[in-house]
Formats: C-alpha cells, sequence, structure tokens
C-alpha cells in the first residue's frame, strides 16, 4: 500500500473488510471476472510479476479483455506476519483474516472491488512464524491481484474497517488461476501494520 495516506490506506482496506463480510458466499464470483477475465495459463503456474506481462510471457494484465475464459481452479496459499510484530493484546498476533481477488490492485484503487473471497480464517495464531493456510475454491479463471488483511484485534465487525494494529498486505501479488480445476499455490504475507 505504498504511495498511499493512512486515509487511502484505511478506505483500501474497508473495501477488503467489505468483500469479507457482505458477500454471500465465499469463493462466489462475485461480479465483473466474466467481463474481464484475463487468458488462463497453460501450466497451472502462479504469475508473481511485479508488472503485468512484463517477462514477455503469456499473462495478461487482470482486468484486461483477453480471450474470454471458463472454468475454474482452487486458489491456496499461506499467510504469514513478521514475528518481530507480534507484541502484546491486542496486537499479539491471533485474529481473523481475510483474502480476495482483484481486477484491479486494491493496493493502489481503494475502490476496488473483489471478484472472489477466501472463506475467513477465524481465530488464527500467526505468532512466531507461524503461517495459517488459505483456500479459495472455487476461484474462477483469469489473472487478477490477491490481496487480504488481518483483524488482529478481532474488532473489524463492530468497527466497520480495519484498525491501527492491523495487518495488511503491502503488495498485491498477481495470480493466474487456469479454468482446469487444478490447485494453484501463492503465499500471502501480511507485512504491514496499520499506524
Amino acid at each position: 500500500m505504498k504511495g498511499l495516506t493512512p486515509a487511502g490506506r484505511r478506505t483500501s482496506i474497508a473495501r477488503l473488510l467489505t468483500l469479507a463480510i457482505a458477500l454471500a458466499a465465499p469463493g462466489c464470483h462475485c461480479g465483473g471476472a466474466g467481463d474481464s477475465d484475463a487468458a488462463p495459463g497453460t501450466d497451472g503456474a502462479v504469475a508473481t510479476d511485479s508488472a503485468p506481462g512484463s517477462d514477455g510471457g503469456t499473462d495478461a494484465a487482470p482486468g484486461t479483455d483477453a480471450a474470454p475464459c471458463t472454468g475454474r481452479a482452487i486458489l491456496r496459499g499461506n499467510l504469514s506476519m513478521p514475528a518481530a510484530s507480534c507484541g502484546a493484546a491486542p496486537d499479539d498476533c491471533i485474529g481473523d483474516a481475510y483474502v480476495a481477488i482483484f481486477d484491479v490492485d486494491p493496493a493502489t484503487n481503494p475502490t476496488a472491488l473483489p471478484v472472489a473471497t477466501a472463506y475467513p480464517l477465524m481465530d488464527i495464531d500467526l505468532t512466531g512464524d507461524m503461517v495459517v493456510e488459505y483456500e479459495m475454491d472455487p476461484a474462477p479463471c483469469g489473472t487478477y491481484y490477491l490481496n487480504g488483511f488481518f483483524d488482529d484485534d478481532q474488532n473489524v465487525i463492530a468497527s466497520g474497517m480495519p484498525d491501527s494494529g492491523d495487518a495488511v498486505s503491502s503488495t498485491s501479488p498477481i495470480v493466474t488461476i487456469p479454468g482446469d480445476f487444478s490447485t494453484i499455490m501463492q503465499d500471502l504475507p501480511l507485512d504491514f501494520r496499520l499506524p
């Protein structure tokens, strides 16, 4: 979320919250992807470019109109937090995590809406170098930005948005989800604490 003011970060994270709470079914295809799917990868590999398509390969930028794809896959990965970021309650690295995919980068586009969400992970422990696996099943085929946040003090539902001390991903990895019903792996570090 580099380049955003604290207010912009909070707005972006609020959009992530909206996806986690307001969507009726985790993993649902929530609109937009049918019109903006990129060509699916052919080998099931996950694209991790910093700039879509910069490797000269066939990756299309998320949200572009490339050849339409059909089908889905499972998106799975590990969530982690730097051990040094854990302290005393409420910032003790025990809380709830939310993960989603987007057509546009939510770290730089605070109004981004999710395409699909993973099942929320409740009461997880990320202390010490622990990792917890998230899963999005089904994930619609296409090329997307992956992002999420960790509600460390577990008050996001009551407050309506993440607050000071909650952790977010400072970058949005690009993932390409093929329509071949395979399992795609992409880890997501939650490496930035909201001030």
